[in-house]
């Protein structure tokens, strides 16, 4: 092989950003290049609030109507460890502010980077959230946005000692605007601790397979997946009903279609873009690659 015909002296073989997986080991094995500088896996603690909620594993209350399994505890494990996070159990909170501010406080104590609250972040008489984070010393930097499903997302930081600041995102309570603020926000900002150079979901440009309506003027997340279409650009199609508390329409898709605020209406056939999914996403690769129209 010629010298320089893979790595010329001089160039940076792997950049600062990357993720390591095989491809990038074997080009540092290649320049015998034994130890690198890595980020390491960021500490997530994952606070539920609610005193309709119960642990997965208390079967018996479920049963008996006493509760309501947490099951955003079990999902944002798992989509914490996903985006490379190291989840740590939180607990369940009651509604009840010092017991909040409680729960808080231990995960801070454990040396979480980020703090992920889900429900209790609303206008509602049992909504603590955002008073539990002030008590505790945290500032407020945002609350609400302008989208659909996930419109009561709070955003800010808490002291966690030693000068030290852990990130906090108050997720809604509703499962599926848990989720999609989590792709949105959450795992972008773990991507982002990781040092990842480009930590957001990646967009393709896709067709509505079907009319689609927004029913208020916000940036709308359908969920969808995604089909071969008559041209080079992927069908997206609703997983059926939309509503935030419906598991089934997440568990189908492979993709959040966009619809901007300014857009009351796709019509079928109409240009948008899609955010691919985890998992999702991986069943959206099995259609041509060319298909795909990566958007920035």
């Amino acid at each position: 092989r010629p010298r320089g015909e893979d790595v010329v002296a001089g160039a940076v073989a792997v950049p600062a950003g990357t993720t390591l997986g095989p491809g990038a080991l074997a080009l540092l094995a290649s320049v015998a290049h034994v130890a690198v500088p890595v980020a390491r896996r960021p500490r997530v603690a994952i606070v539920a609030s609610g005193d309709e909620l119960v642990p997965l594993g208390d079967v018996e209350a479920v049963r008996a109507g006493r509760g309501i399994v947490s099951s955003n505890s079990v999902t944002l494990a798992a989509l914490v460890h996903d985006a490379g996070g190291e989840p740590v159990d939180g607990g369940v909170a009651p509604d009840d502010p010092d017991a909040l501010r409680a729960h808080l406080a231990r995960a801070l104590d454990a040396g979480c980077d980020l703090v992920l609250t889900t429900g209790g972040v609303s206008v509602g008489e049992r909504d603590h959230t955002r008073d539990a984070v002030r008590a505790l010393g945290g500032t407020l930097r945002f609350w609400r946005v302008r989208m659909r499903p996930g419109g009561p997302l709070a955003a800010g930081t808490l002291p966690a000692g030693g000068g030290r600041e852990a990130f906090w995102l108050g997720l809604p309570g509703n499962p599926v605007s848990t989720v999609v603020t989590f792709e949105l926000f959450a795992r972008p900002l773990i991507r982002r601790l990781l040092g990842d150079a480009r930590p957001y979901p990646q967009a393709v440009r896709v067709r509505a397979a079907e009319p689609i309506a927004a029913a208020a003027p916000l940036a709308h997340f359908f969920r969808a997946t995604l089909d071969a279409g008559p041209d080079a650009t992927p069908l997206a199609r609703l997983t059926g009903p939309q509503g935030s508390g419906l598991l089934t329409s997440l568990a189908r898709a492979d993709a959040l279609l966009v619809v901007p605020e300014s857009v009351d209406a796709l019509p079928a056939g109409a240009a948008s873009r899609a955010l691919l999914l985890g998992a999702g996403a991986a069943r959206a690769a099995a259609l041509d690659p060319a298909t795909f129209e990566v958007l920035p």
